[in-house]
C-alpha cells in the first residue's frame, strides 16, 4: 500500500508537468461571466501570469500497517509562486460592483496534510476508507501586490494594496487557525468520499 501511495505521488507530479501546469504561463487570458442573469456580471483579463511549483509535492514519510490496515501519510508542497504583471477585473452586482487592478507576486510555502487511515483491503477489491484524520498545516504566505479600487460612484481608484497584502499575509493564517477543525473534517471528508466511490 505504501508503494502505491508513493506511485501515485509520483504519476500525479508526471502528470502536472506533462500537462503544462509547472510551470504554467498565461501571456493573456481573458474572461466574461453572467452569474446570474441581470444581476451578478463578472469581467476582465489577466497577462503574463506565471505559477511554479505546483509539482513540488514531496512524501516525507508513508507507511502502511497491513495487520491494523492504518495508511499513515505525510505529504507537502514545498513551494508555490505567482505573478502577474497585470490583472483586472470589473463586477457588477444589481446596481453595485467596481473596478480593480492588481500586479506583483504571491508565494505558498511548506502546505503539508498529514493523515492517517484505517483501511479495510480486500484481495480483489477496492480499498475502503474506514476511518480518516487529517491535519493540514501552512508554513508561510509572502505577498506582494500593488492593488487599486475603484467603486462605480467613486470619481478615482483608491490604493488597497496594504488592505490586500495584510489580508494575504496575516488574515488568511489567522482564519486558517480559527477554521482548522473545519477544515481539517471537510478535507477528510472529501478523501473519503473520492476513494469509498472512485477507487476501484
Amino acid at each position: 500500500m505504501d508503494l502505491w501511495v508513493k506511485d501515485f505521488v509520483e504519476r500525479a507530479i508526471e502528470y502536472i508537468q506533462e500537462m503544462g501546469y509547472d510551470p504554467l504561463y498565461k501571456d493573456f487570458y481573458d474572461f466574461e461571466t453572467t452569474l446570474i442573469s441581470n444581476l451578478v456580471y463578472v469581467k476582465g483579463f489577466v497577462k503574463n501570469l506565471s505559477v511554479k511549483g505546483l509539482s513540488s509535492l514531496n512524501i516525507d514519510s508513508v507507511s502502511y500497517n497491513i495487520l491494523f490496515g492504518r495508511l499513515d501519510l505525510d505529504l507537502v508542497l514545498n513551494a508555490v509562486q505567482l505573478e502577474v504583471e497585470h490583472y483586472e477585473a470589473e463586477g457588477r452586482y444589481g446596481n453595485r460592483g467596481g473596478w480593480g487592478d492588481l500586479s506583483g507576486t504571491l508565494e505558498i510555502s511548506q502546505l503539508r496534510i498529514v493523515v492517517d487511515t484505517l483501511l479495510r483491503v480486500t484481495p480483489g477489491q477496492p480499498a475502503y476508507i474506514i476511518n480518516i484524520n487529517t491535519d493540514i498545516t501552512l508554513g508561510d504566505i509572502q505577498a506582494d501586490f500593488k492593488a487599486n479600487w475603484k467603486c462605480l460612484s467613486c470619481l478615482a481608484p483608491r490604493d488597497i494594496s496594504s488592505c490586500v497584502n495584510n489580508i494575504l499575509n496575516v488574515r488568511v493564517k489567522e482564519i486558517w487557525a480559527t477554521y482548522k477543525n473545519e477544515l481539517n473534517t471537510l478535507v477528510a471528508e472529501g478523501i473519503r468520499e473520492v476513494v469509498n466511490r472512485w477507487w476501484w
